[in-house]
């Protein structure tokens, strides 16, 4: 119980600072695992139990390592399991989410840019991750970010740029 005092006072002097500079600013707490209502669930009941601070929920969602570690996922589970732990920790928690980290698999076990079928499947996968936060979020989830979009293949297996610089059609979910 000790644990949990600490990490919302060590929490809550970050979210006061940020403020006193910048009041307007919205203060996210972000997680792994979007897909896992139960890791959210467990976290921020202990954070509000222990008056923690935050505005907004930061997620993140991965498809591929969450596949890699967990046999039983596939992509479309965790996507469906993210969209559906953003609806409930919005309510429970009443703010809003974003997800703040993605990546689809741009490149192949030697570092090179994947198929063509693999770079289409990512740009599928994250045209429904953008359209199931526009629409079927309850208004909750406010934007998804790409981390890391410009590493190449050689930098980042799940980069969203050629070895050239240039962007995969994975990018092309954007428009």
């Amino acid at each position: 119980i000790v644990y949990w005092m600490i990490v919302a006072d060590f929490r809550n002097t970050g979210y006061e600072a940020v403020k006193s500079v910048f009041p307007n600013a919205v203060v996210i707490v972000h997680l792994d695992n979007g897909y896992d209502n139960s890791l959210y669930t467990w976290f921020f009941d202990e954070l509000k139990k222990n008056d923690g601070k935050w505005d907004m929920i930061g997620m993140s969602l991965y498809p591929y390592w969450t596949m890699l570690e967990h046999k039983e996922y596939t992509a479309e589970k965790t996507i469906e399991d993210c969209i559906a732990n953003i609806k409930k920790v919005s309510t429970k928690y009443d703010c809003d989410v974003m997800v703040v980290e993605t990546g689809m698999e741009c490149a192949d076990d030697k570092g090179r840019l994947a198929a063509a079928s693999v770079l289409q499947e990512g740009k599928k996968l994250l045209t429904r991750i953008l359209k199931e936060c526009r629409e079927n979020t309850n208004d909750r989830c406010k934007g998804v970010f790409y981390w890391e979009p410009e590493c190449r293949p050689s930098q980042y297996r799940l980069g969203a740029f050629t070895e050239d610089g240039y962007p995969t059609v994975i990018m092309d979910a954007f428009k």
